[in-house]
């Protein structure tokens, strides 16, 4: 029986997920020149066709890891601008939203 149209695109969702999710430690601890578009498969767990599936090359990956963090900046600055409060509230809100969010763009499971 052939797979529904709804859980191939949470498959593919997935599987786009975890080659981001790698490529994300990968650059963060070896650094962009020195990783591999076959280091990320390795880490993804999946074949590097498979990552070339997704993406045409190395740095559509990084395009595709630094819009997800500018994304995640996006909203932490948006939630901060809708606080009500003090300024310096308002920036130790942001300084601990950007600390938190930076530590898990780099490390997401």
């Amino acid at each position: 029986m052939p797979r529904s149209k709804k859980l191939s695109d949470r498959m593919r969702a997935e599987s786009r997920t975890q080659i981001l999710s790698a490529a994300r430690r990968l650059f963060a601890d070896n650094g962009y020149f020195k990783c591999r578009v076959s280091d990320i498969a390795q880490a993804a767990d999946m074949s590097q066709g498979n990552v070339y599936w997704y993406f045409t090359s190395k740095e559509e990956v990084l395009k595709a890891v630094l819009a997800v963090g500018f994304e995640a900046v996006e909203r932490v600055l948006e939630e901060t601008s809708l606080q009500t409060g003090s300024g310096l509230q308002q920036l130790t809100d942001l300084t601990d939203k950007y600390i938190y969010h930076r530590s898990s763009l780099l490390y997401i499971p």
